[in-house]
């Protein structure tokens, strides 16, 4: 019997005393009617509209046809989830992307809260983002999504998903760890990994355009923060004062660094005086937190707190 169920398309889970059977690509689930209400308005108005005494009505094994224009994938991974929890994560558990993919696809379409809470917690930061991007160099040293596991290094797939059910703070994040760590021309044609070729939409490459135009006007007002000596400078305003040198030596470092929100480091002390070390770091860090709050202002998308898109 189990073997005719596979022959016939029919996947896991494949319940006997379901009452209705969901269909896509010729793949099929039969489950209950009631569970998939109780998660789902989307469903329940679904149902509402079938009539079950039509009789052209699809029928598979005594139970009414429901047809999704879905991946079969994300439906299997979607009713596993509802059905017996087969994916629970647990602190300290990672996330497959392909669950990331279904939990967020299928949660937003369906409107099934606790899967996309559930995917979007996997996405948080366990501290502030501007704390987790200033940790970035040109080398890509930072894990930016550290509780998923399969994605690629510079996070396409995450940036894509994100952009595709409205959690644009984590777009807009995503898209400056790509302008930070990732070559320019591989934000523009895509890239290789592991066989699999990844790329940006077509609005997220634009996206990332201007976050790296963003990027350079940020640097263009920190570097400014330390192009001169304090007002209250202990060598004065001299070109040759020791403080002059030591802020080029900085200017030289945060270059190197990649990073425009690099927070203030404690090297940067090294060759000035005590009144540059206090007033030039409040400044630094002054201007560092306005253009951080400012980014997605800039990028015509709103404020931090108004970005992401509330299920309904």
């Amino acid at each position: 019997m189990q073997d005719m169920k596979t022959e016939m398309g029919c996947l896991d889970p494949w319940l006997e005393d379901g009452n209705i059977v969901i269909t896509v690509q010729e793949k099929h689930f039969r489950v209950h009617r009631s569970v998939l209400c109780f998660y789902s308005d989307v469903f329940r108005d679904m149902f509402a509209v079938s009539h079950p005494c039509d009789n052209e009505e699809e029928m598979m094994d005594g139970c009414p046809v429901v047809r999704l224009q879905d991946a079969v994938a994300d439906v299997e991974i979607m009713l596993k989830a509802l059905y017996d929890r087969s994916y629970i994560f647990l602190p300290g558990t990672h996330m497959p992307i392909s669950v990331l993919s279904a939990f967020l696809r299928m949660g937003k379409k369906y409107v099934i809260r606790q899967l996309f809470k559930e995917a979007e917690r996997m996405l948080s930061f366990g501290t502030s983002p501007l704390v987790q991007l200033s940790a970035i160099s040109a080398a890509g040293n930072v894990i930016l999504f550290p509780r998923l596991s399969g994605a690629d290094p510079f996070n396409f797939m995450v940036m894509n998903l994100a952009s595709e059910v409205g959690l644009l703070s984590i777009t807009v994040i995503a898209g400056f760890y790509c302008c930070v760590a990732c070559p320019a021309l591989s934000i523009v044609d895509g890239y290789e990994y592991n066989g699999v070729r990844y790329d940006l939409s077509a609005g997220n490459k634009r996206l990332c355009f201007l976050v790296q135009r963003y990027i350079a006007e940020v640097e263009r007002q920190l570097f400014q923060c330390l192009a001169f000596p304090a007002h209250n400078c202990v060598y004065g305003s001299s070109s040759r004062s020791p403080c002059c040198s030591g802020l080029l030596s900085n200017l030289r470092s945060i270059q190197c660094l990649k990073c425009p929100f690099t927070q203030w480091m404690n090297t940067w002390d090294d060759g000035l005086c005590v009144s540059c070390r206090a007033v030039l770091r409040k400044k630094h860090e002054g201007a560092r937190m306005r253009l951080w709050k400012n980014l997605p202002v800039d990028l015509d998308l709103g404020r931090w707190e108004s970005l992401d898109a509330e299920m309904t």
